[in-house]
């Protein structure tokens, strides 16, 4: 069984991280927990041209194809619960780019079982390089935005 989730960096954490992927971000200050304000800006890039929204006036990316990762041979007799949280931008053609690992449970993993979590990763890569996205939108334009998917490998 497998699962994987798109997660919005910078999102307000108001609810899970489902709730983060939405049309619109918020348009007015959103309360967070201990008493914290989320108020959102203007869309605008980094300086490496990339969103990292959601800021007003921009929508995020949304899976249109997504890929469930394989898994490998020497996994399979293995019963395993790991995450990988895939970082990526994805391009204003709906591309992802630059896709690696931002964080993976293998590393928790017993020595014995961490070659089987780091198998999983690339397997994790792989199905996120051969997703395709609505791209992002800022003021109604297509741009380059960052974001996390995380993979969940359930195998028993």
């Amino acid at each position: 069984m497998l699962g994987t989730q798109a997660i919005a960096p910078d999102a307000p954490h108001t609810k899970d991280a489902r709730s983060a992927q939405t049309d619109q971000p918020p348009s007015a200050a959103t309360q967070l927990p201990g008493n914290k304000r989320y108020v959102p800006k203007p869309c605008a890039p980094d300086a490496n041209g990339v969103f990292n929204g959601p800021d007003i006036g921009m929508t995020l990316p949304r899976p249109v194809h997504t890929v469930e990762p394989k898994i490998p041979q020497m996994a399979r007799h293995q019963t395993l619960l790991t995450v990988a949280l895939v970082n990526l931008i994805v391009d204003a053609l709906g591309k992802p780019q630059n896709v690696h690992i931002a964080g993976s449970t293998a590393n928790k993993l017993d020595p014995s079982l961490r070659s089987v979590g780091l198998a999983l990763d690339a397997e994790a890569i792989k199905a996120v390089e051969q997703y395709r996205f609505k791209p992002a939108t800022c003021e109604s334009k297509p741009v380059s935005v960052q974001l996390n998917v995380e993979v969940n490998f359930q195998i028993y």
